[in-house]
């Protein structure tokens, strides 16, 4: 499962209220996923909002993030799967996950395997990191945990597999950003 192989905006799909749903075409890939090993693996979909410094784009990012679950559904991932990790707002994506408790209990799931795709709005609402220990130590579970990575990057959403040298590098790389 490459990076390229789910870009779920150039096969545009759409719900039943007939409006754009990015995430149509990847529903295949994430129940496999969430199923992998016979193990009942849960969605998470984290949501931070920005801090002082990105206040000017509260609205947009709050908007976006409260689709993420709803198109989920829509799209065919069953509610009950479908987690949220929200109340790390006004938190730098600088500080680290023992300062953001969300980020610290989606990190606890990961490890412990009850999450098997993490769903994120952009990366920068997970880690804005140059010093990149803690987005390497989030991707090194992932990987540990068999956990994929479902992001957005430049208006279409990815699709990265964290034991893939490949995409645990880009996923890194957009964390530095």
């Amino acid at each position: 499962r490459k990076l390229g192989d789910f870009t779920g905006i150039q096969q545009r799909s759409h719900d039943g209220a007939g409006s754009h749903n990015p995430f149509k075409s990847f529903v295949p890939a994430l129940m496999d996923q969430l199923e992998r090993d016979g193990k009942k693996r849960n969605l998470a979909v984290y949501e931070r909002q920005p801090d002082v410094a990105g206040a000017g784009k509260r609205d947009f990012y709050r908007l976006d993030q409260a689709e993420i679950k709803p198109k989920l559904v829509a799209a065919g991932i069953p509610e009950e799967r479908v987690e949220r990790f929200v109340g790390d707002d006004d938190k730098s994506g600088s500080s680290s996950e023992h300062i953001r408790q969300s980020l610290y209990s989606l990190l606890m799931d990961v490890r412990a395997e009850r999450i098997g795709v993490v769903a994120i709005r952009d990366v920068a609402r997970l880690f804005r990191d140059p010093s990149q220990k803690g987005p390497v130590r989030f991707a090194n579970a992932c990987a540990r945990a068999h956990v994929m990575v479902l992001t957005n990057k430049g208006g279409q959403w990815e699709l990265l597999d964290m034991n893939d040298y490949g995409d645990r590098n880009t996923f890194i790389d957009w964390c530095r950003e």
